[in-house]
């Protein structure tokens, strides 16, 4: 069974008290509370590796929020293997540590996405130079992930690896810094990141052909805070294997019509959401990238965002016919 295949569904439970802003006494475990955009939560667990291994990765979303949209619980079961509850009902079967901790990321990933309303959320991932970033909206298998995670070794910072959310009344990218989803292929490209996980997390499971890593795993300090950014470059990646490297400059109008293919809730802002698109727009440069290989892919965006190759004419306004 794949850990996303586990089927986490969480519903609303009542507001959790404030104890302690941080580290909480949870019956019989430990503590924490969460907050990844619009979502909030709260996770109880009783062993201290799955613990700290969840911590590990749910670092960025630690919150002081008083109130808890959900309240997930990992108890020791047997065997070496752990039970995990949503709201108090229990979701089978009984899980490695691996397992939960893979099933819980993944979770509040897709938890996140559902129940955020506020902010447009468009399928990319982004990372940053200073206060401006660069998004990369792609579909799954596009090369996204695995040049996102190059930019944050090579220094840029890490605010997303699935999700541009823009906030439509300010125009500005509100960071969430999930776990990296690394599948083998990418591995080979990042020396020493394997063996910088929990040994649990490096068991290489058949059915779980990929690991999760934090940013902090690839570069120590690529998360810098949850500042909100300005979106200054839209490249839009394809991986083709073999091929050579090319940074090709796109149209404002182009790159709108491609981010509402990758959205994930403009249904809900419609005419709103073009307005907003077009506005942010205005001040981004847009391309698509053909990746033959990371690190020729990694000199294009650094070139591009450093501002080291010339000025696209192609670049007109979003609203252009």
């Amino acid at each position: 069974m794949r850990a996303k295949d586990v089927g986490v569904t969480v519903r609303a439970s009542p507001a959790v008290p404030a104890h302690s802003p941080w580290d909480e006494r949870a019956p019989g475990g430990r503590c924490w509370r969460y907050r990844a955009l619009d979502y909030s939560f709260r996770l109880e667990v009783d062993d201290d590796l799955v613990y700290e291994m969840l911590d590990g990765y749910l670092a960025p979303f630690r919150s002081t929020d008083d109130r808890a949209s959900s309240t997930l619980r990992v108890r020791r079961a047997h065997g070496g293997l752990f039970s995990l509850e949503v709201d108090g009902k229990a979701v089978p079967p009984a899980l490695s540590a691996s397992d939960v901790t893979r099933s819980i990321v993944w979770a509040v990933q897709q938890d996140a996405i559902r129940r955020t309303s506020s902010l447009l959320l468009l399928h990319a991932s982004v990372a940053a130079l200073g206060a401006s970033a660069v998004a990369l909206p792609a579909p799954m298998d596009s090369g996204k992930t695995t040049l996102v995670a190059g930019l944050v070794r090579s220094g840029f910072s890490y605010v997303s690896d699935e999700v541009l959310a823009i906030d439509p009344l300010t125009g500005l990218v509100r960071p969430f810094q999930k776990a990296l989803r690394l599948e083998p292929p990418s591995w080979p490209l990042f020396p020493g990141l394997l063996q910088s996980l929990p040994a649990e997390m490096r068991t290489a499971e058949e059915d779980t052909p990929y690991h999760y890593v934090s940013a902090e795993a690839l570069r120590p300090g690529a998360i810098e805070g949850q500042t909100p950014v300005s979106l200054r470059w839209v490249v839009f990646p394809s991986y083709v294997a073999g091929s050579t490297t090319r940074m090709e400059p796109i149209s404002r109008a182009e790159a709108l019509v491609a981010l509402v293919d990758n959205s994930y809730n403009f249904k809900r802002f419609k005419a709103e959401g073009v307005r907003v698109l077009a506005q942010v727009l205005r001040d981004a440069d847009c391309y698509r990238l053909r990746i033959g290989d990371l690190p020729s892919a990694i000199d294009a965006v650094r070139a591009t965002v450093e501002g080291t190759t010339s000025s696209p004419s192609a670049n007109g306004d979003a609203t252009a016919h």
